[in-house]
């Protein structure tokens, strides 16, 4: 099926065509997706405005053979530019039978094909089709001589939904014969100076991340977001941290040197990062008086000296590395500097972030895959360059696989990326800017997918970006203050750094003291552990996320060293699940009676000695009689008991851990010490023997109404300390 084809003429020659005429015309000011060549950028000066089939019933392809010029009004007749020349060009007729698969004959319409596979005759005919001359059917097998295309792979070629004046953007899906290995997806796009009807038009990346024209969007970007943010600003130029790397000038090539700042206002950069095994370019005792003389850019790390050579370009001559401008090991140097993060990375002027890195000896950016190009000379003899390339996905930053994305799998990287005012991400695929007031990538348009977009929204906001940015407002902005769902945001905030990864366990609470700063003294009141102060007792109904691998579900494990009590979610190391407010209310007779916690160092926010909460409640105690790990327990999230109650009752228990190895405490023929915390939670406590104190091991649910019932009958308001 074709689609119907359009005379070009001039917009002043539709305005000043005579009346008895104007009732054919069709009045549409919508360059931006004319056919090939025809369109000056979207300017407006051509219109589409005379509709051939009126005139003819038959339709014309525009992908075939042949061409004409129609007559223009005899009062406008002169002169014509290579522009008018193009812009008055009309197909012919196709020859019958031609088998074309353009976008202009409709074959790749969603309404017609949703998916073309080797395993079907549709596959022989692209093959066919790109023998005879079809340009969309070349540019395909382009792309699967390329990637290395075999036979028995499957291949889809689909349309996406386009946004409003946009053509729909093509993209090809390939899967190997591996069952296991998910599609492929590869985008179909022209440069911008260079449009073609029917593919979307896009920045091509350069395959050299550090080459000159991604360091000087890099520039536009800071210069524009210095000068134009609000948001982004500082009230006044920032104290540079203790220690800096003096990178030296612009311009020189002398070593970088470790300095001890005066508390100059001066722009500084930072860096976030990976640290990988083997770290040797440390600050220690040892190292600083060496380092305070020269360090050499041999003898840092690949991701250190290209921080140090983007940071030169751009213009900036101080950088923060935690490596090198913290004394590794010195503890009460550690601590205090650690506890600064909030200041360092939110003072910041930029945050270089090594996305894609695994380790600092792999460098700040990936080599990009190289551009497949297709070149195409259409009807008029104009040559256009079609690119094609995997498709971005740009939701990474509020929902992004570790896996491509490293850093955002490091505890470390969460607050350094939510504290920092702008942060560069240097992707597998291009280089992306993230501040306060915006996002962009490099590849100048997101990718049109529909978990991607929001409808109305900026082409530069996502919809997983826009969610992005009004969290991080919500818990870092000024209207935090007022935020009624502050608890839930930093519900968020756990659940998201539960995900990341730590060196050392100790880490768990400086790690996320940055954020806790910055949320010091608002309406959430004192911190304790990764709570706070108002609403203290919902925060305390948190769960572990069960992990399955083979069919097992992993709660987490306890921690090498003493990280928090027992109460903070903190205290252990696994996965959160996001805040279960659909539990209900706190109990009435449910009273925090005291809480404390002793911290280490001088930061309240940091890592912790001791604390305990004291809690009265109803407490509940229950025989259990048959215990059920995942899969065998009747919900696989949860483990289940079978218990006897004192009056002869049976109830089920779904609860999960709080580490795996909690589960030998509550073995066949014990008791299990529940209290209840709301009416859909129940907190499980281990009594110690020595102490009389308890211990929390995890979350518990009894849901149905004759165990709460049986429950309301026999608990008793007691008051416990929990450590």
């Amino acid at each position: 099926m074709c689609q119907k084809v359009y005379a070009i003429y001039r917009c002043a020659d539709f305005h000043e065509s005579k009346g008895q005429t104007r009732d054919r015309f069709k009045y549409i000011r919508d360059c931006a997706v004319f056919r090939d060549g025809l369109s000056p950028s979207g300017c407006g000066e051509w219109q589409r405005v005379h509709d051939l089939q009126e005139d003819n019933p038959e339709d014309y392809c525009l992908e075939c053979l042949g061409k004409r010029t129609p007559e223009l009004p005899k009062s406008h007749e002169e002169p014509q530019r290579p522009d008018d020349q193009l812009a008055s060009r009309v197909l012919d007729p196709p020859r019958r039978g031609h088998p074309c698969l353009g976008d202009r004959c409709g074959g790749f319409h969603a309404d017609h094909i949703h998916a073309i596979s080797s395993r079907v005759p549709g596959y022989d005919l692209i093959k066919k089709s790109a023998a005879d001359g079809c340009s969309f059917a070349m540019m395909v097998i382009c792309v699967l001589n390329n990637i290395g295309f075999a036979t028995t792979w499957q291949l889809e070629i689909r349309p996406d939904n386009a946004q409003p004046g946009l053509p729909p953007p093509k993209y090809l899906r390939v899967k190997s014969g591996n069952p296991y290995e998910d599609f492929k997806r590869y985008e179909l796009f022209t440069p911008l100076a260079s449009p073609w009807r029917g593919i979307l038009s896009k920045n091509p990346i350069t395959p050299d991340p550090f080459d000159n024209s991604c360091v000087e969007q890099i520039r536009i970007w800071l210069q524009d977001c210095l000068c134009e943010h609000e948001k982004c600003r500082l009230a006044e130029p920032a104290s540079l941290p203790t220690r800096v790397v003096d990178i030296g000038s612009v311009t020189g090539k002398e070593s970088p040197v470790l300095y001890v700042s005066k508390g100059e206002r001066v722009p500084y950069a930072t860096l976030s990062y990976c640290w990988g095994a083997n770290m040797r370019c440390l600050t220690t005792k040892e190292t600083i008086s060496r380092f305070q003389e020269g360090i050499s850019l041999a003898e840092m790390p690949a991701t250190f000296r290209d921080a140090v050579l983007i940071t030169r370009r751009l213009g900036i001559r101080y950088l923060w590395i935690d490596a090198l401008c913290i004394v590794q090991d010195d503890d009460e140097d550690w601590r205090r500097e650690s506890g600064r993060m909030a200041s360092v990375y939110g003072h910041s002027t930029i945050t270089l972030d090594a996305t894609a890195s695994r380790s600092a000896s792999e460098g700040l950016s990936p080599k990009r895959p190289p551009l497949i190009s297709h070149q195409h000379t259409d009807r008029f003899g104009i040559e256009h360059t079609v690119y094609i390339r995997e498709c971005i996905y740009h939701g990474f930053l509020y929902n992004a696989p570790a896996s491509d994305h490293p850093t955002f799998g490091r505890g470390w990287c969460l607050q350094e990326r939510l504290l920092s005012r702008r942060v560069v991400h240097f992707t597998r695929q291009e280089v992306v800017w993230d501040c306060r007031s915006m996002w962009m990538c490099e590849c100048g348009i997101p990718a049109f997918f529909p978990f991607d977009r929001v409808p109305g929204q900026p082409t530069n906001h996502p919809a997983d970006m826009q969610n992005f940015h009004s969290w991080r407002q919500s818990v870092l902005g000024n209207r935090v203050h007022q935020d009624p769902k502050i608890h839930e945001q930093w519900q968020r905030v756990l659940s998201l750094y539960s995900n990341g990864r730590l060196t050392y366990d100790e880490d768990m609470l400086p790690a996320l003291s940055g954020i806790a700063q910055s949320l010091y003294g608002t309406q959430l009141g004192r911190y304790y552990a990764g709570l706070w102060e108002t609403n203290l007792i919902h925060q305390l109904m948190w769960v572990r996320k069960p992990r399955f691998v083979e069919g097992k579900a992993n709660f987490g494990r306890n921690a090498r060293k003493y990280t928090a009590p027992s109460f903070s979610p903190l205290s252990r190391v696994g996965v959160l699940e996001d805040f279960p407010w659909h539990l209900g209310f706190p109990y009435d007779n449910c009273k925090v009676v005291d809480i404390r916690v002793k911290p280490s160092g001088s930061d309240p926010t940091g890592a912790i000695a001791e604390g305990e909460v004291t809690i009265t409640g109803m407490l509940f105690r229950f025989y259990v009689a048959t215990h059920q790990e995942p899969p065998r327990s009747i919900v696989p999230e949860f483990c289940d008991m079978k218990c006897h109650t004192p009056s002869g009752g049976t109830v089920t228990v779904y609860w999960r851990p709080d580490a795996d190895e909690l589960v030998s405490l509550v073995p066949v023929g014990c008791d299990i010490v529940l209290l209840r915390l709301s009416f859909g939670f129940y907190m499980v406590l281990f009594q110690q023997e020595s102490t009389g104190k308890y211990t929390r091991i995890g979350g518990a649910n009894i849901d149905y109404k004759r165990a709460q019932e049986e429950f309301d009958k026999l608990a008793t308001l007691t008051t416990v300390t929990i450590v």
